[in-house]
Order: structure tokens, then C-alpha cells, then sequence
């Protein structure tokens, strides 16, 4: 009994050091992956926590920008992010095969500006995605978007306090050629306020949305000129 005591504790004791040597290579390993990244963004973080036990890896306070953000005329996306937390990660699978699984990734308080996109070859892009990546849940909470148009200062169309929840994804090189690029079963949409520039003449407000699979609700919604007589 006493030697599988020692046994279990030696294991455990291993299992310990395994796991914060992991956190330690994980912590000085991603600042270089996202610095060297080919996605054309800049993505900056202050906090990592990682545990190979719970299979779970958090991001505090990050932000993303495009590489060439100082140019006059933005594209993209930029974001800041409270949070991210991704929950039940597949290291097996990770290592052994392909797929990515995460049982749950979830962004808290995201704030993102979106601009025109630069087109790139997008032929390419999919041709190198050999992955498949799936994902049991997807949440966002309480997250502010605003939409522009070319050229334009104010938002075209802004989005607060948006929650928004998503199953069972995937996503591999075949629903990449899809007009939407993943599966999914359930989804859900709730926001407190949305305003849409429909065009020159009028904008629509309303207060707030839901969706889901089989319900559309908007509450208090207004087409208002933006011209005074």
C-alpha cells in the first residue's frame, strides 16, 4: 500500500511539473505565434492562463489591428476584447490528427469597428486549410459592433450589447466553399439596440432584438428621416 502511495504521489507530483512547464512554454511560445502570424493583424495580450488539466486556455485584455493600421484608409477589423476563454480543448486530437475540438470559446465584452476588406486570393487561402475544427459552442457576450462603409467616419450600422450563442460547428475545407463557411445546428441572437443606415434619406433604430431558430421579436422599431423639413 505504501509503495503505491509513493507511486500515485510520484505521479502526481509529475503531472504537476508537466503542467507548469507546459504553461511556461505556452507563455513564451504564443507572444512569438502572434507576432509572426500571416493573418496581416496585429493581436497583443496582457494576460495567458493555461492548464493542461482542465484543458483550458484564457486571454484577457486583447486587442487586434491590422499591420498597416496607421494608413488613412482603414480596412479590416479592429477589436478589443475583455476576454477569450476556450474550455474542454482535444489536446489528443491536437496532436495525433487535424482536428481542432474545444468544447466551449467563449469572447466576454468584445468591441469591434469594421471596415471594407482588402481582397485577397482567396483560392489559396482555402486550398491550405487542411484542418477541421469543431467546436461544440460559440458564445459572445455583451459585445458592441459598428459596420462602415468606404470612406466613412460614422458607422453605417451599430450593434450594442449583443449576446449571440452557436452549436455544434465545423468547419473544414469543404464548408469553406460553402456561401457560409461552417455547419452549425442552434443559434441565438439577443441585442439592446441596433441603427441602420438604410440610405441617404433614412436610418432605422429599433430597441431590442431576439432570434433564434424559430422566433424573429423586435421591439419599438422606427424609420426615421434624416432630413428635417
Amino acid at each position: 500500500l505504501r509503495i503505491l502511495l509513493y507511486l500515485f504521489g510520484g505521479l502526481v507530483f509529475l503531472f504537476l511539473v508537466f503542467n507548469i512547464m507546459f504553461s511556461y512554454m505556452v507563455n513564451k511560445k504564443v507572444p512569438d505565434l502572434l507576432a509572426n502570424n500571416d493573418s496581416g493583424y496585429v493581436i497583443t495580450y496582457k494576460e495567458l492562463d493555461v492548464s493542461i488539466f482542465s484543458r483550458y486556455v484564457a486571454l484577457k485584455d486583447i486587442r487586434v489591428k491590422p499591420i498597416d493600421s496607421l494608413n488613412t484608409n482603414k480596412h479590416g477589423f479592429f477589436a478589443e476584447i475583455g476576454a477569450i476563454h476556450l474550455s474542454g480543448i482535444g489536446l489528443l486530437n491536437l496532436v495525433t490528427s487535424n482536428k481542432i475540438s474545444v468544447s466551449k470559446l467563449q469572447l466576454t465584452e468584445p468591441t469591434l469597428h469594421l471596415y471594407p476588406f482588402v481582397k485577397k486570393d482567396s483560392t489559396e487561402v482555402k486550398k491550405e486549410f487542411e484542418k477541421i475544427v469543431l467546436l461544440d459552442e460559440l458564445e459572445i457576450i455583451s459585445a458592441n459592433a459598428f459596420l462602415y462603409k468606404k470612406d466613412q467616419k460614422n458607422p453605417h450600422l451599430s450593434v450594442s450589447n449583443l449576446d449571440f450563442n452557436l452549436k455544434n460547428i465545423k468547419l473544414d475545407k469543404s464548408t469553406l466553399k460553402e456561401n457560409l463557411p461552417l455547419h452549425y445546428s442552434d443559434y441565438q441572437i439577443k441585442l439592446d439596440s441596433l441603427a441602420f443606415k438604410a440610405n441617404s434619406f433614412y436610418t432605422i433604430k429599433t430597441n431590442a432584438i431576439a432570434i433564434n431558430n424559430r422566433k424573429f421579436t423586435v421591439t419599438d422599431f422606427k424609420l426615421l428621416p434624416n432630413f428635417n423639413r
